[in-house]
Order: C-alpha cells, then structure tokens, then sequence
C-alpha cells in the first residue's frame, strides 16, 4: 500500500493548474533575468558599451580635468 502523507492539502484540479502556472512563471522570470545578464555581459566583452561612447561628441562636463 502507498502511504499519504496527511500534512501536505489535497488540491482540486484547479488549483493544482494555478501552482503550475505560478511555478512556470517564476522559472521563466529566472531564465530572462539570467539570459538579460549574460546578454549584458556578452555586450560588455564585445566592446558594445564602449561604441555608444564613441558616438557622443560631448562627454560630460564632469568627466573632463
């Protein structure tokens, strides 16, 4: 025979959908955060960044001595 665990609630098909759901979400919030990182990263050893500086004919007052 199988034991039941009496501690854990019986969910109804319902909600048992919204769990998935929310844990699926969650999971891809993880992902984009990780992927938007890496795509920051990878943009930062490309050289990327340094390009848009370059296109700004008039650096900030505060970084000229």
């Amino acid at each position: 025979m199988s034991k039941v665990n009496k501690d854990v609630p019986e969910l109804t098909d319902e909600e048992l959908a919204f769990e998935m759901i929310e844990i699926t979400c969650d999971e891809m919030n993880s992902l984009a955060k990780a992927f938007e990182m890496l795509s920051a990263l990878c943009n930062e050893l490309n050289g990327d960044e340094q390009k848009g500086d370059e296109e700004d004919p008039d650096p900030p007052e505060s970084s000229i001595h």
